[in-house]
């Protein structure tokens, strides 16, 4: 890997955020080394390929932050453009595109804290009530209701709204309780069964 030649002289946080970069496109099925005709090594190995360069609408790098033509300050050209555009990697933030389903490109992209990101996942459900939408989690701080209460009461075939406006009652938080004893249960109960029948 090209980056080990520079990694003794470069700073900390340079080396964030080239891991940033590095992270990215291997995400997107991009090595950070090119073949013979200057294009990137593709790489599917990733473990998070499936769920960006994988899908069927695949999630890409932009032109020229993919660009792996050496640079003279060491490196890609690609990389130095990443930095030049986004900054250097604060601490305790990672890369975090604003539209989870277009590419990495600089005004879809910002550094963003765990919290953020956790809000910004395409799995999250959002829900929309008096007029807004936001994820769960977001409801959920924003009414002072467990997660958990609204997952049940969603589950249970509540509509969207009463379940994050209601407020919750502790008889609620001991239903749920409750249920999750007994799915245990049945987990168990079928795990035990299966391995009487193997």
């Amino acid at each position: 890997m090209v980056m080990r030649a520079y990694s003794r002289k470069w700073s900390s946080p340079l080396k964030r955020t080239y891991n940033a970069w590095k992270n990215m496109m291997a995400r997107c099925g991009w090595g950070v080394t090119k073949r013979e005709d200057g294009i990137p090594q593709p790489i599917e190995s990733y473990r998070g390929f499936k769920r960006y360069g994988g899908r069927t609408v695949p999630i890409e790098v932009c032109a020229t932050w993919l660009d792996v033509t050496p640079d003279p300050r060491g490196h890609t050209r690609g990389f130095w453009a990443f930095k030049a555009d986004m900054g250097i990697k604060p601490y305790g933030k990672s890369l975090d595109r604003i539209n989870n389903n277009d590419d990495y490109y600089p005004k879809n992209c910002r550094w963003a804290t765990d919290i953020e990101q956790a809000r910004n996942k395409s799995t999250n459900r959002l829900i929309t009530a008096e007029g807004q939408t936001h994820p769960m989690v977001v409801w959920a701080e924003k009414m002072q209701i467990p997660y958990a209460v609204i997952t049940y009461r969603l589950a249970k075939g509540w509509s969207e709204e009463a379940a994050v406006l209601t407020p919750y009652t502790r008889k609620e938080e001991k239903a749920i309780q409750e249920q999750k004893k007994r799915d245990k249960q049945k987990r168990e109960e079928k795990q035990d069964g299966e391995n009487h029948d193997g």
